[in-house]
């Protein structure tokens, strides 16, 4: 049993059933009816994309529905972790809620469960919108959006782990712990520029006083995860993870190349010791390679040939044509901070709002003028 778990539940419960009694947001008469919905694609077991019957009887026309079990506690049947997480959480720009929580009913293995009810977002999530407007033909991301993606996110991170937008009313630090991708939602706002909003808190911790001391955890996406996994239950894990996010909006790819059949020849004696120690936790030889195998940084400041032969450690002659930054010095300079291989010296939310913001706002005015900055700021409810 995960006690941080049922030590935060002691301290939401006295409020929780009059928050989602009408679910989550507070600007919707969206009530949930099965009769009125049908299912258009599913995305996994309890993941499916619905489309109303009746589009004139409907607020939306598309919708997402997640059924989760609801979690047991000393007190009974409590909504899903992923709800009680995103309770503590203020209702903001950076942070997709459910728009209502509903109890479902018992399902056909005797478990109580409850239906959570999410807006959909016509853009999809990061891969999609990447893969839709720049993979066919293949172009480069603007460096605006990258500016802005790392804004909204650092905005996402200050909120979950309560340096902005804080309540003081619950104990402990929300962290992600998922990261990825598929797990950052595109928002058309109106503008060429569109907003990215953090999602799916299902693999969420709270923690407890000092990072260093914190035990492993083996689950999420591994090969998104830092170099320091298992070790994931920090503040540090999900910057690491907003950096590697920039960096596949500037390369595809993530920080962990293919599995070659003896990469564990390739590692220090500290990592090797870690195979050793940690093997047995995961499921596959493929889930080992991806969480323990040595990470891969590419700076996005240099020319593609100029990249390949840095990662190769080929010299090359010098050559202007081959030296053009591909993605501005201080942008560069910032996803660096991020991952940062020792996460002590990793950059922190609070420089990343102090520090970064402030000259992601002058770039966006000479990328794209006033209209780069819509949506720009952090807006709570």
């Amino acid at each position: 049993m995960n006690t941080h778990r049922y030590e935060v539940l002691g301290t939401i419960m006295g409020d929780f059933q009059n928050h989602f009694s009408n679910g989550i947001q507070k600007d919707t008469d969206f009530v949930w009816n099965k009769e009125e919905w049908a299912v258009l694609k599913f995305y996994k077991q309890s993941v499916m994309k619905m489309i109303a019957k009746d589009l004139e009887k409907s607020p939306f026309e598309y919708i997402f529905k997640k059924v989760e079990a609801a979690e047991v506690g000393s007190a009974g049947q409590h909504p899903p972790w992923e709800v009680q997480c995103l309770h503590r959480v203020r209702h903001c720009n950076r942070i997709v809620k459910p728009f209502q929580a509903s109890y479902n009913e018992i399902d056909e293995f005797g478990d109580h469960t409850y239906n959570l009810i999410f807006k959909d977002y016509e853009l999809g999530d990061l891969s999609v919108w990447r893969r839709n407007k720049f993979e066919d033909p293949i172009k480069t991301v603007p460096e605006a959006h990258l500016w802005r993606c790392l804004v909204h996110m650092t905005q996402a991170l200050a909120v979950i782990h309560q340096q902005e937008g804080s309540t003081h009313k619950h104990r402990g630090t929300l962290i992600h712990g998922d990261i990825k991708p598929q797990n950052i939602l595109v928002a058309n706002n109106g503008s060429a520029y569109p907003s990215f909003k953090l999602h799916d808190f299902g693999l969420a911790r709270v923690v407890f006083g000092r990072e260093d001391r914190r035990g492993p955890n083996f689950s999420g996406t591994f090969n998104w995860q830092p170099p320091e996994t298992p070790y994931i239950n920090t503040t540090y894990a999900d910057i690491w993870a907003v950096g590697a996010l920039i960096h596949y909006l500037a390369f595809d790819e993530d920080l962990v190349r293919p599995m070659q059949p003896n990469w564990v020849d390739d590692l220090d004696e500290e990592d090797k010791h870690k195979v050793q120690e940690f093997q047995d936790r995961y499921s596959s030889d493929r889930q080992l390679y991806q969480a323990l195998s040595r990470r891969i940084v590419s700076p996005i400041n240099l020319g593609e040939v100029s990249r390949i032969a840095k990662l190769d450690e080929v010299s090359l002659d010098e050559d202007e044509e081959l030296y053009t930054p591909k993605y501005s010095d201080r942008l560069n300079y910032w996803m660096m901070e991020c991952l940062k291989f020792d996460p002590a010296e990793r950059v922190t939310v609070k420089c990343l709002m102090e520090e970064m913001i402030p000259e992601a706002r002058a770039a966006l005015l000479d990328l794209g003028g006033e209209k780069a900055l819509t949506d720009f700021e952090l807006v709570f409810d």
